[in-house]
């Protein structure tokens, strides 16, 4: 080709580039230009050299037009060829590798190969730091795509840093409604609620809603999701059944199992349940199920998540086992303990191989897998899964506290499955040791007037634990603060606060205090006179009598005991 006709193909290029730009569904333009690129790397190899100007420009075009389309192999090698040849012409301090490297980057990420993304933008960000003066755009480019990569691999800490960096200079030269702003304020608030920094978190989500950016934004629909997510975390439920309402009717599906997690928490089953059902439903779509294969046997399912392992790579690979991931968290609720199993597990092989072993996205799996082995072993009787469950539960708190505040619900709820598991395997001195960690947690997040079951249930928990070990002090101590909430939820009569009187009686009378013993147990047997529990009252009430040496009384109250079983 004459230099003439050079000239003029790389005008036509120029044409097509511009109409491809402005033209909207432009995949197939996006083809075309491609050819049109490569085509002309051909007569650049011709007419001047592999080393040019003219070359490295088009590499580096080439290499976008392959990210449009995804194809992320192709355009590593197009930036990488870039990135040499501007290396060669300009040095390797020069902006033209700057650029290249931050867009290199961005492929990697996308790629899942986070450390040479990291690599890449970082070098990137020095480069643009000794070109540019530190409040310049190029700059907070760079280190917001810095922090994805490292937020991506849960480096939270210095991802927050480079959040905030690249938000103070965009709010400078930007406006407020500019939408690289509203992604910073996203995104830093999603590290504050994933963190359990709440405060942080919804100070900046607050202002990205402020600012007016529309409804029908993405990010608007994020930011309302972190939000509900901030207000579930703090039991603010009714806040959170809003937001999540709002991004469902978005089509933010998954979110019914967050809706169904807050209906069973409150005791609404019928709710909770439906909400379930319909999680599941999107699950079995999103997993290419077919409808019939959502009551599938366990050999089916494997087969199938197997198939599709085979089919996929990577981000198709690592969505799908999200998606898995849920399905697995959808059937535990449903308490379909198996196949819950095989999806966490499944899922979880994946994620190691693309995230490292301290990811929260693990330990998240690895806490429910402990705590479906736990469930199993109620089923099997099997200490052999109580002791696999410790150690993956084990293994999920080290990372959680790696990167949680200590009052996480997540740090929370795994150091009372640690309690559980070692109660269940008469390691008592461990059990109260993690359930007492546990509930301090919850205090420090929520503060000590909880009116929620499952905090009076683990306070009683606690008490037998303390009680068992001769903390008898400290178990009276919590068996009184389990009845001050059950009278909150339940009122006076209900049966379990007969229960847990003859808890506090049982106590007292083996602490030698049986005035205090017989009065907590003549309430309990005013609550529901014709109980088993009240059966026990009588019992224990005979005992204390006959240590009194009230014999006779002794006697009626051992009938009592005697008459209520046998009605029963």
């Amino acid at each position: 080709m004459t230099a003439a006709s050079h000239e003029r193909y790389t005008e036509a290029i120029s044409i097509f580039e511009w109409n491809v730009i402005n033209a909207e569904g432009s995949e197939t333009k996006q083809d075309d230009l491609i050819e049109c690129y490569v085509h002309l790397l051909d007569l650049e190899d011709e007419d001047v050299g592999p080393i040019s100007e003219s070359r490295a420009d088009l590499c580096y075009k080439l290499a976008n037009c392959y990210v449009q389309v995804s194809k992320h192999e192709d355009a590593v090698l197009m930036y990488r060829e870039a990135i040499m040849i501007q290396s060669q012409l300009h040095g390797t301090d020069h902006l033209s590798v700057a650029n290249s490297l931050h867009n290199l980057g961005n492929c990697y990420r996308d790629l899942f190969e986070f450390e040479k993304s990291a690599e890449c933008l970082n070098k990137s960000l020095q480069l643009s730091t000794s070109n540019f003066e530190d409040e310049n755009e190029e700059v907070a480019d760079t280190c917001h795509c810095l922090a994805m990569t490292l937020m991506s691999i849960c480096e939270l800490d210095e991802a927050s840093s480079l959040f905030e960096r690249a938000l103070a200079i965009r709010k400078k030269k930007l406006g407020a409604l500019d939408l690289n702003i509203a992604s910073t304020l996203y995104y830093l608030g999603m590290i504050g609620q994933m963190r359990g920094s709440w405060n942080i978190s919804m100070k900046h989500c607050n202002e990205n809603s402020e600012n007016g950016i529309g409804d029908d934004n993405p990010i608007t629909a994020s930011t309302l999701e972190c939000i509900g997510r901030i207000h579930m975390d703090k039991r603010e439920f009714e806040n959170a059944i809003q937001c999540f309402t709002k991004c469902i009717s978005h089509g933010n599906l998954k979110l019914q199992r967050e809706m169904g997690n807050i209906h069973l928490f409150r005791g609404e089953s019928f709710k909770g349940t439906k909400m379930m059902i319909r999680a599941g439903q999107h699950a079995v779509q999103l997993l290419g199920l077919s409808m019939c294969q959502g009551e599938f046997d366990l050999l089916h399912l494997t087969t199938k998540f197997n198939e599709q392992k085979r089919q996929k790579t990577g981000r198709d690979l690592l969505r799908y086992a999200e998606n898995v991931m849920f399905y697995g968290r959808v059937l535990l609720k449903m308490e379909r303990f198996n196949e819950a199993l095989e999806c966490v597990e499944f899922s979880n092989v994946i994620f190691e191989g693309n995230y490292g072993s301290d990811h929260l996205t693990i330990a998240g799996n690895l806490h429910a897998t402990g705590f479906i082995l736990e469930k199993l072993s109620d089923i099997s009787n099997s200490d052999h899964q109580l002791v696999e469950a410790l150690e993956l539960t084990a293994e999920a708190l080290r990372i959680r506290k790696l990167h949680l505040v200590e009052s996480h619900p997540d740090l929370e709820e795994t150091l009372l499955l640690i309690g559980r598991v070692h109660h269940k395997l008469g390691n008592i001195h461990d059990a109260l040791t993690f359930l007492t960690d546990a509930a301090k947690a919850r205090d420090v997040r929520l503060g000590r007037n909880h009116r929620h079951m499952d905090d009076a249930n683990a306070l009683l928990e606690v008490g037998q634990l303390q009680q068992q070990s001769g903390q008898f002090s400290q178990a009276l101590d919590s068996f009184e603060e389990c009845l001050h909430i059950r009278r909150q939820i339940l009122g006076r009569d209900h049966p379990s606060i007969g229960e847990l009187l003859f808890y506090i009686g049982n106590l007292l009378r083996e602490v030698g205090d049986l005035d205090l013993a017989e009065e907590s147990l003549a309430i309990a047997e005013q609550v529901d006179p014709v109980s088993i529990e009240t059966a026990e009252v009588y019992f224990c009430m005979g005992v204390l009598h006959t240590e009194q040496k009230e014999y006779s009384l002794a006697l009626e109250s051992m009938t009592n005991s005697l008459h209520i079983h046998k009605q029963r």
